[in-house]
């Protein structure tokens, strides 16, 4: 008897542009020139390696450091299109509606119109959701400011033996619950950030027989900054799903951050019975390990990395090429498993 097909979660983005356009005023009024390298390095946060320029961005500790974070957020010079990323995330939805896949889509009336919910109502359950009060903040002009994991979904919660770990609680925020920071592979072995090292869930899940391996942040390809930068940048990145991805037995790794954390991904996967590969050199800035496991043995991955996709068929993993390009996600520094999460 077959077990029945996983049900999936898939968010869509806001309906319209008005933050962006905030912040473009912001821009056009008080405009960031575009530093030189000699500018950069006296940035903090900011250092050079093999040609790459690698910048701390989540903790700044200058004016100018949060500038360039802002840019990298909202796309100045090459701005996020509201519309595109939502064609993008309506196209993942029908595609797994059409494989056969139940999927329900979150509508958040207070900036989520009916016309943009309309486009997916033949294809998935539209179910009305609450956005969490721990998850809005003060924004320019008095509006209010939504933290975008809300439209990330996998960072809602993360499912782990059957339950599931609620990001946003009433009264704090449970970093387990925050899907990006860990991957889950064979046997209860867990690779995590370091940051949920003392969360209370990762003591319960340990009592119940998880194994769990602990690393640092990992350098994470920006392409809106190395436009607007005119340079190669990389920033620095607590979520490991967009270094590390693994289906069956295959754990899918980018080749930088498996040699700075060789013995700690080597040791989790020989407890897990899993093989390590490297994310082929061709799709490395693509986040292509940033797959969405379907079933056991089964993906659904980018269709513009071709290169991860011919590995992993080579491994024998099934392999479905996502049915549209996602270029504009991959430009929010994502892929297809960011909007995606497990029922």
């Amino acid at each position: 008897m077959k077990s029945p097909k996983r049900r999936f979660v898939v968010s869509l983005s806001r309906s319209n542009s008005d933050l962006e356009q905030i912040f473009w005023t912001h821009h056009q009024k008080h405009p960031l020139a575009v530093p030189s390298k000699a500018e950069l390095a006296e940035l903090a946060g900011v250092r050079f390696s093999k040609g790459k320029t690698i910048i701390d961005c989540r903790n700044p500790r200058s004016s100018q450091t949060l500038r360039i974070f802002e840019i990298m957020s909202h796309g100045i010079n090459h701005p996020l299109t509201v519309a595109r990323l939502n064609a993008e995330r309506i196209g993942i939805v029908k595609q797994l509606a059409a494989l056969g896949y139940r999927v329900a889509v979150p509508n958040y009336p207070e900036v989520q119109s009916e016309k943009l919910i309309s486009r997916i109502r033949n294809h998935a359950k539209v179910f009305r959701a609450r956005i969490p009060g721990r998850a809005t903040s003060k924004f320019t002009d008095e509006k209010m400011e939504i933290d975008s994991s809300i439209f990330w979904t996998r960072d809602l919660w993360k499912k782990i033996g059957g339950k599931r770990f609620k990001r946003y609680l009433p009264e704090h925020e449970d970093p387990v619950g925050e899907e990006g920071k860990s991957v889950t592979l064979p046997n209860k072995v867990i690779l995590a950030h370091d940051s949920i090292r003392d969360s209370p869930s990762i003591k319960a899940l340990r009592a119940q027989g998880y194994h769990f391996y602990f690393m640092g942040d990992g350098e994470v390809y920006s392409p809106r900054l190395s436009k607007f930068l005119k340079t190669l940048v990389f920033e620095m990145n607590d979520h490991l799903d967009l270094q590390i991805g693994c289906v069956g037995k295959v754990l899918l790794v980018n080749q930088t951050f498996f040699f700075q954390n060789k013995a700690v991904i080597e040791k989790a996967a020989r407890n897990a019975g899993c093989e390590i590969v490297f994310v082929p050199k061709e799709d490395e800035n693509l986040h292509a390990a940033n797959f969405l496991v379907l079933e056991p043995g089964k993906a659904l991955v980018d269709r513009d990395a071709k290169k991860t996709i011919a590995l992993l068929r080579q491994k024998r993993i099934t392999v479905i090429p996502t049915a549209i390009s996602l270029h504009v996600t991959r430009e929010s520094g994502a892929n297809v498993r960011c909007m995606v999460n497990e029922l």
